[in-house]
């Protein structure tokens, strides 16, 4: 829990640096709703950072398969916001169906590790690829779970909140799953890309992806 609110608030102080950045009200309100979260007795935390745990998750499993399994068309990608930062890549969308309805408002924060090789290809990945749904690229990795937690906000939205790191060593391309690194370099060894992804379902919407879930 601490560890994604620490990743937000950092991101905060960065776009604090910013003039006229768009978006700042609704990082402050993701924040918000993350402190909130901790104080309530509901919170349903299912990791911590102390046992970071590795995923065994597959684009299967992913929001935007349920979408194109049950619309029968690709998922698409409002980007309302979508810079690097410093050492972030702040990134804030709504993610629609084929049919252009939302089913959810996304906001992502990355904070790269402090290494300028990787810094450069992420920041050239992600800025080719904002028009897409950041899992295409997320779930060829070796996610390890670091925070997970959710809340109905009231009867027409819930939110959830995950924070994610990748080890540097095992960065993979989004196309074949290919390494893009010589395997067991020490140059990154114990390098992280932090991730936390904060969502908020328009369940009206979102409801009738949920009986594909298994």
């Amino acid at each position: 829990m601490q560890a994604i609110y620490n990743l937000f608030q950092q991101a905060s102080q960065v776009i604090e640096q910013v003039e006229n950045f768009p978006y700042s009200i609704t990082l402050q309100n993701f924040i918000t709703r993350v402190i909130t979260l901790s104080k309530q007795d509901k919170l349903i935390l299912l990791a911590n950072a102390n046992t970071a745990t590795k995923l065994n998750l597959a684009y299967d499993k992913s929001i935007t398969k349920l979408i194109e399994d049950y619309d029968q068309g690709k998922a698409q990608v409002n980007v309302h916001f979508h810079q690097d930062l410093a050492n972030y890549i702040i990134r804030d969308i709504d993610l629609l169906n084929p049919h252009g309805e939302k089913v959810l408002r996304g906001f992502t924060v990355i904070s790269l590790p402090d290494n300028q090789q990787i810094q450069d290809y992420i920041i050239n990945l992600l800025v080719k690829q904002q028009s897409l749904p950041i899992g295409y690229w997320l779930f060829q990795q070796d996610l390890q779970l670091v925070d997970d937690l959710y809340d109905q906000v009231h009867n027409q939205e819930f939110l959830r909140i995950k924070m994610y790191r990748i080890p540097v060593q095992g960065l993979r391309d989004n196309t074949q799953g290919n390494s893009i690194l010589k395997q067991g370099c020490e140059d990154y060894k114990d390098l992280y890309i932090q991730i936390a992804v904060a969502e908020l379902f328009n369940l009206d919407v979102f409801k009738k992806y949920l009986k594909n879930l298994h």
